[in-house]
């Protein structure tokens, strides 16, 4: 479009001077003084037209390269922003998670006050199978080596003493009792009957007795009768250490099924 005014301009330009050159040559007076006037206006004209096109360029190009120059600033101070605000959140999470696991620590200790407590590696639970016997081996005794080879992740654990209710039947500890793995032998009138597990204890060497295991006192005959007399008051009074007790000893092989159904019901038999 202003290529076309261009030529337009410079077209009739020269038009206008043709035409003068090519006129007759006469006095024209006032008229050419007149007919110059034209053409200076003209030429003016054009010039201010030249002018206000280019400065119309000028300030739309200048327009154009402020509005891409705005445009890209405003990204990267979004970008930033954006950029500090997931920083932040991220960094309030943190703090959030690790104050809330301090708080549970200090809970937990409150809690469990008295309790000595180890802090395992991870993935101690994968260590099932030789790798686990090995710890077995390292922190047992050689006689005391029944868990070895046992996967601990199948083993049926033993009801807590404390959600059983007090109030319990002499049924109950019978059938109790009676679920517990005891080897009997045949006895013969006149010997006394003796367990597998007794016979290799008795084969078992004793330890020796050292400088600060001699320089012990020993309990007179009377401090252990008041010793046992105090336990056995405190399981008369106590029916469900005296059932727990009951079932340690017959799985221990220390004392029958019918001996500890006979103590359980003289704890319990009413007063005549």
């Amino acid at each position: 479009m202003n290529d076309n005014f261009k030529h337009f301009d410079q077209y009739r330009r020269d038009r206008t001077k043709r035409r003068l050159e090519g006129g007759p040559k006469r006095d024209l007076g006032d008229n050419a003084t007149v007919l110059r006037q034209i053409e200076a206006a003209e030429q003016k004209e054009v010039r201010e037209q030249q002018l206000t096109r280019e400065v119309h360029e000028f300030l739309q190009a200048a327009t154009k390269q402020a509005a891409t120059i705005v445009a890209s600033v405003t990204e990267n101070a979004e970008q930033k922003l954006d950029e500090s605000v997931s920083q932040d959140m991220a960094e309030f999470l943190r703090e959030t998670i690790r104050r809330a696991q301090e708080l549970m620590g200090v809970v937990q200790d409150a809690w469990n006050r008295g309790v000595s407590r180890q802090d395992l590696e991870p993935h101690m639970q994968n260590l099932v199978g030789p790798a686990l016997d090995g710890f077995r081996y390292a922190g047992n005794l050689a006689s005391a080596e029944q868990n070895i080879g046992r996967d601990p992740f199948t083993v049926q654990l033993e009801r807590d003493p404390k959600a059983t209710p007090v109030a319990e039947t002499p049924a109950l500890l019978e059938s109790t009792v009676a679920d517990a793995p005891v080897e009997t032998t045949s006895t013969v009138p006149g010997t006394e009957a003796t367990s597998p597990q007794s016979a290799s204890l008795a084969d078992l060497p004793l330890p020796e007795c050292t400088a600060e295991c001699a320089a012990e006192p020993v309990a007179t005959p009377a401090q252990e009768h008041q010793a046992l007399s105090a336990w056995f008051a405190r399981i008369t009074r106590e029916p469900e250490l005296a059932k727990e007790a009951l079932k340690a000893l017959v799985r221990a092989s220390m004392m029958t099924k019918d001996e500890a159904r006979a103590i359980w019901r003289e704890l319990h038999a009413p007063v005549a």
